[in-house]
């Protein structure tokens, strides 16, 4: 039987793995459209394209997320944090307004108190699935924010003609 301490750590090394960052690498096609186009445009598509990322993250989480009272669940949400303009960041959190859920950490990693409650991970294997489609997920995201942008601009061009 382990003592409390190995228990701790243990648990502080479970946490310290989901806070790593996640670096979004794009292929050479996105980074030459982002090369040719204003910067202010380009920085507004990746911040969207990680917005967008963090939200299907999210979702995931939620999809996941055990059910008791539906504070948890309702409570996960992707939210963006001031960054500088090229490196934008958003995060996954279980805050936001009347339903704070404080204990999602309990319920993701468990206790290891007398009354034992056992891991229900629903952040760790949202986060998994993206590790494993980051590129996809990226591409295809990308995709739809550069096509959204076109059209945006072409419907501008077209109204001050």
């Amino acid at each position: 039987m382990s003592t409390k301490g190995e228990q701790w750590r243990a648990l502080k090394a479970k946490r310290a793995a989901m806070r790593r960052d996640v670096e979004v690498v794009g292929d050479a096609e996105v980074r030459n459209i982002l090369d040719n186009i204003t910067m202010y445009h380009a920085q507004n598509l990746l911040r969207a394209t990680v917005q967008s990322i963090a939200s299907r993250i999210a979702a995931e989480a939620k999809k996941n997320a055990p059910v008791r009272t539906g504070k948890l669940k309702k409570s996960i949400k992707a939210v963006r944090r001031k960054s500088p303009p090229d490196r934008p960041v958003s995060d996954v959190t279980a805050k936001g307004g009347t339903s704070s859920a404080y204990y999602w950490r309990f319920v993701e990693f468990g206790t290891n108190h007398a009354r034992k409650q056992g891991e229900q991970p629903f952040v760790r294997p949202a986060i998994d699935l993206y590790r494993a489609n980051k590129q996809a997920w990226f591409s295809e995201l990308f995709g739809k924010k550069l096509e959204a942008a076109l059209k945006r601009a072409a419907k501008k061009r077209l109204r001050t003609n």
